[in-house]
């Protein structure tokens, strides 16, 4: 914190400019992406204590014909993964809603995921008949995502 000599305040002053680059895959084309690099500057924050990030987040692209935990998928789906000191969670968003997985590994989190999917995908059947429209177009849309492993 510096004082600031022309209010007679203390005020915050940035920290050094966090830099990244961002780069492409598979998943994420080049024409994408925004620029070459990304600057933020980051302040202090004023009432709450900053807490330290620990961790790492990335994006991974589940291929079509992946089986897991008596599922498979259709067609390809992306997923968040978020490790954290505790574990992994992946998650991934469907029309409104979104889905989750946790694990002590990424590919616990994954299948949890899956397997999640798969059993959100069951229980809209089971209710099929008293769905509402918005709840049928998630079971639509599960229908092309996911079925159960041959």
């Amino acid at each position: 914190m510096r004082f600031n000599n022309e209010t007679g305040r203390d005020s915050f002053v940035s920290t050094p400019s966090i830099h990244f680059t961002p780069v492409s895959s598979p998943v994420v084309q080049s024409s994408f992406l925004s620029s070459s690099q990304v600057f933020f500057t980051a302040a202090p924050s004023v009432a709450t204590p900053t807490v330290p990030m620990v961790g790492a987040v990335s994006l991974v692209s589940l291929p079509a014909g992946l089986e897991l935990g008596g599922w498979q998928l259709k067609c390809l789906l992306l997923a968040l993964l978020e490790t954290t000191l505790s574990g992994t969670i992946a998650s991934t968003w469907l029309h409104g809603v979104s889905e989750y997985g946790t694990g002590e590994t990424e590919q616990e989190a994954v299948a949890d995921l899956v397997d999640s999917l798969g059993e959100y995908l069951q229980s809209l059947e089971e209710r099929e008949t008293r769905l509402a429209d918005v709840a049928l177009e998630e079971l639509n849309h599960l229908r092309t995502l996911i079925e159960p492993a041959r």
